[in-house]
């Protein structure tokens, strides 16, 4: 997964307790297997650019194209939905918003929540930066590898307070 990241991504920031070998940046966690709060606050130093993409060691066929296609959303957060859920480690955050947001998040869903400004990318969007739907496929045994996500074309079950916001987008 970090060879296939190092070799898409200009410049990545990767926070892992692995050795890569690979001859990039690697971070080390603060504390070993903290999740991934611990990882973005660890990364957050790093970030030169206006919007920062996010993604988990168990997504290992994403696709540069998908990853164009969140980012180029002018939103606080944009991250795609898979099976009826919010995907926030494959998703793209405006750089501000995350140093803002993780200063009072305890989750990945706080941060997720914690703006009016969300876009929901939904399956038929997906499926225009990866025909395939391969980016989706979050591997964390082996038999995940023989499945195939669904497109998501149904509502998405938000939290009931989090149907006031109004500009969040489903589509």
């Amino acid at each position: 997964m970090l060879e296939r990241v190092a070799q898409n991504f200009q410049c990545p920031i990767i926070v892992s307790s692995a050795n890569t070998g690979l001859g990039i940046d690697v971070l080390e966690p603060a504390e070993h297997r903290r999740g991934p709060m611990d990882a973005l606050r660890r990364g957050l130093a790093f970030l030169r650019k206006s919007k920062v993409f996010v993604t988990g060691c168990d997504f290992p066929f994403l696709r540069r194209r998908l990853v164009e296609l969140l980012c180029e959303k002018e939103y606080d957060v944009t991250a795609p939905v898979i099976d009826g859920t919010i995907q926030p480690l494959l998703a793209c955050y405006k750089s501000d918003y995350l140093a803002h947001a993780l200063n009072n998040a305890k989750s990945m869903a706080d941060i997720i929540y914690g703006t009016e400004s969300v876009y929901l990318m939904g399956g038929k969007e997906v499926h225009m930066g990866d025909p395939t739907l391969r980016s989706l496929l979050n591997i964390n045994q082996v038999q995940d590898l023989w499945g195939r996500p669904s497109s998501t074309t149904s509502p998405l079950p938000f939290r009931p307070w989090a149907r006031a916001f109004h500009s969040l987008h489903y589509y």
